[in-house]
């Protein structure tokens, strides 16, 4: 869609996508029926190698899209293997409204905000409504309730609601990559290492080009401090979106959190460059800039987050508590911290502690780590590698708490 409307030249746009070839096409859609006219052209020749039209009943859109895929696949003369086979064959028939619903709540979740998320999770809880046997709606709430359930006020409730949800989808259809990583996601932010690492692997293996899929095993290696297999995901999550920002600001984030800002600087810069409105870019970018030591810009760029957040205060207050301690401004930084109300759910703990320990307040450093291993705060699978507690490294009180997670032998 980043090229609707555009004059760029075909050859240019595969070169930045890093693709041989571009599936181009209209799609009309009246009532319960669409037609859609698809056609694959060779980009380096700009040559039209195959042409077709359907016309299909919405019911059938998955089922349409599998004889699209098929159909290249066979002009492009690449061998599928029985999985794809199998994977192109079952495509059932969907309840349109159903689908629509889960497309919308997939479109909000991308906007990574706690409203996009109670819109996200709206939506989902919709398109299962008008299909009980859809799989990716119940997958969809499972997402939102194990990333984002701390921050919807639902208390105890969220571990509950995310296994029954992620349990559901498995017993409707366990051969959907979405579940699979849906499943791992669950695990994860229930720190089941080894469960979420093998969902997370057979989401890859049912569907190599599930990009979240590459994202979140990316994000189990680098916080296992297994940097090569990280950086590797990463890089496979990259290829597979090269238009939208958050895998260039994964793979920023990452390289920072592992003592590698010089390298992380370009991929930050490229996903705000991208979208200058992606929050997490700022905040990212940020964070390279406090790992090279160049506070004044983290400033910056911590205040340009502040600017694209949803209320008053935000993390990226919290990051510049953060910078104004580490620059020895420690007023700056406990007024700030007096402004926050650092007890309401949508702030994390962990924050607030690397805050504190800036501080050199290892006390409440502490109690505020201690509610983020509570409330199994998804910051908290960072702990291993995350350069803003080291300040705390050498308490044992910390190797208790790493201990206490139970992560698994590297």
């Amino acid at each position: 869609m980043r090229y609707k409307g555009t004059t760029t030249p075909l050859p240019e746009i595969a070169a930045e996508l890093g693709v041989d070839a571009v599936v181009e096409g209209s799609v009309v859609r009246s009532g319960n029926r669409v037609r859609i006219t698809a056609q694959l052209i060779e980009a380096a020749t700009d040559q039209h190698l195959w042409a077709e039209n359907y016309e299909r009943d919405l019911t059938d859109i998955l089922a349409l899209q599998a004889e699209v895929a098929r159909a290249i696949a066979g002009e492009i003369q690449i061998v599928l293997t029985p999985q794809e086979e199998r994977r192109l064959a079952e495509a059932s028939p969907v309840d349109p409204e159903s689908y629509e619903a889960y497309l919308m709540g997939q479109y909000r979740l991308k906007e990574e905000s706690i409203e996009g998320a109670r819109m996200a999770l709206k939506h989902f809880e919709e398109a299962a409504a008008h299909d009980p046997d859809n799989a990716l709606a119940y997958a969809g709430m499972a997402e939102v309730y194990a990333f984002w359930g701390l921050y919807l006020e639902l208390g105890d409730e969220v571990e509950r609601r995310a296994e029954e949800a992620a349990g559901k989808a498995l017993e409707i259809d366990d051969t959907l990559a979405e579940v699979h990583l849906a499943l791992g996601l669950v695990k994860y932010s229930q720190w089941e290492w080894e469960v979420a690492r093998r969902e997370f692997a057979l989401a890859i293996e049912i569907n190599p080009s599930l990009a979240e899929a590459h994202h979140n095993y990316a994000h189990h290696f680098w916080n296992l401090g297994r940097l090569d297999e990280g950086f590797a995901e990463s890089q496979l999550y990259l290829e597979l979106d090269p238009q939208w920002p958050r895998p260039y600001e994964c793979i920023a984030y990452n390289l920072t959190l592992t003592g590698q800002a010089e390298q992380a600087l370009a991929y930050a810069q490229r996903a705000i460059e991208i979208d200058p409105t992606f929050y997490a870019g700022h905040t990212t970018l940020g964070d390279v800039y406090v790992g090279l030591g160049r506070l004044e810009e983290a400033t910056d760029a911590y205040r340009a987050a502040q600017g694209l957040s949803e209320g008053p205060f935000s993390m990226a207050s919290l990051s510049l508590a953060f910078v104004a301690a580490t620059s020895g401004r420690l007023a700056e930084a406990e007024a700030i911290m007096q402004g926050l109300e650092v007890e309401a759910t949508e702030y994390s703990s962990f924050m607030v502690a690397a805050v504190h320990a800036a501080l050199g307040d290892a006390e409440r450093a502490f109690e505020q780590l201690e509610a983020a291993y509570r409330n199994k705060e998804w910051w908290m699978t960072t702990i291993k590698i995350h350069p803003w507690l080291d300040p705390l490294r050498d308490d044992p009180r910390f190797d208790d708490i790493v201990r206490r997670m139970n992560f698994p032998e590297n």
